[in-house]
């Protein structure tokens, strides 16, 4: 009777765990065949499912760690883990920022959308993830910092929305060539800070490039990239007498 209400107990357990979709259906049917099975005092049943318990609570305490770290991360963890990773070295490093990628670091994630889904013929389905991630990063709030190598910071999402719309333009493939679009999104990334972006979008009204052309635009947001440490800014400055 004592293996009975343990088995009937340790089927509950793992039956409550999981999501609702078809494949934890069947899991549950499985489940119940076994815990059937020990109650009716098969050995090897009981020995299974009760494994089984002992793995869902591994798991379960993984998965709960593993939240928790996110929710005690703050931006500025994220952009450090990802500089330690960067920093670290080849080979181990490209493996530590893709493993930070997959953990949901944006800045990691960004990284890998740069140096390899956008220059690599994959699939649609990676495509589709990288479009997701890479706009979802493009929303992020202001405390989330990208740094260059130069040794600058600016938001993290500004650097995405540029990013975009140099694909946009072209350059990368996640997107189909599209230079309202490209413009749309240069506009966000010069808004929210990245120098190189306010750089070309002075440009475009320098020269009216997909734009009317309109120099006294130019020349603040020449102002604004050179600001902000952009030397090509700087230099075209100082060739309109600025």
């Amino acid at each position: 009777m004592k293996h009975v209400v343990l088995m009937v107990g340790l089927s509950l357990c793992l039956q409550g765990c999981g999501n609702d979709d078809h494949q934890h259906a069947i899991q549950q049917d499985t489940v119940q065949k076994v815990a059937q099975k020990a109650a009716g005092g098969d050995e090897k049943s009981m020995h299974d499912l009760e494994e089984q318990v002992r793995a869902k609570i591994r798991a379960d305490n993984k998965s709960r760690k593993k939240a928790a770290r996110k929710m005690a991360s703050k931006p500025s963890d994220d952009l450090a883990q990802y500089t330690k990773a960067l920093m670290s070295g080849p080979p181990g490093n490209i493996e530590k920022l893709k493993a930070l990628a997959v953990d949901g670091n944006p800045n990691a994630q960004l990284w890998e959308i740069r140096a390899t889904v956008r220059v690599m013929d994959v699939s649609a389905g990676v495509r589709t993830r990288a479009r997701t991630e890479i706009e979802a990063i493009a929303t992020l709030a202001p405390a989330y910092q990208y740094q260059a190598l130069s040794g600058q910071y600016w938001p993290l999402a500004a650097e995405a929305a540029f990013l975009i719309s140099d694909d946009y333009l072209g350059a990368g493939g996640l997107y189909p060539t599209d230079i309202p679009l490209a413009l749309q999104w240069l506009n966000t990334a010069s808004a929210g800070g990245q120098p190189e972006a306010m750089f070309k979008l002075a440009i475009r009204y320098q020269y009216g490039l997909d734009v009317d052309a309109d120099i006294e635009s130019a020349k603040v947001w020449l102002k604004k990239s050179a600001d902000a440490g952009w030397r090509p800014a700087a230099n075209e400055l100082e060739k309109l007498g600025q």
